[in-house]
């Protein structure tokens, strides 16, 4: 079974795994297409065995054969990715809409202190000292 963790195609990530996003589509659709009839997964978690089976409940092997819950469960966890590489995507805009801003800031400021004023004087915190 796939998982998501928080962060996990993050660019960090992708630049010492790359194609890390495109191995995890890959990864869901190829699950989507498999044709199961018995559902066990490395974590009870993942296949509901503790609701499908309580200590003392009599032999009943048909009690893992869940191709629907298996489906429903790759759809799930596809669509945590989804939402998870949106946010992550999100994020990387807000960051270059910050850098921008701050670059922005920056140029502007320093025009400020390149200018100078009606007096001859350099406008800035520079031209402010000692006043």
């Amino acid at each position: 079974m796939g998982s998501i963790n928080p962060g996990i195609i993050r660019q960090r990530d992708a630049e010492a795994y790359p194609g890390v996003g495109e191995d995890y589509a890959r990864t869901f659709k190829a699950q989507k297409d498999m044709q199961i009839d018995v559902w066990l997964a490395s974590h009870a978690s993942q296949f509901k065995l503790h609701e499908k089976y309580k200590p003392g409940d009599a032999y009943n092997p048909d009690r893992f054969v869940d191709p629907q819950g298996f489906k429903a469960s790759v759809e799930s966890l596809e669509k945590k990715y989804e939402d998870q590489l949106a946010r992550e995507r999100a994020r990387k805009q807000v960051g270059r809409g910050r850098q921008r801003r701050e670059q922005q800031f920056d140029d502007l400021k320093n025009s400020f202190q390149r200018e100078p004023s009606s007096r001859g004087r350099t406008i800035g915190p520079r031209a402010t000292q000692g006043f």
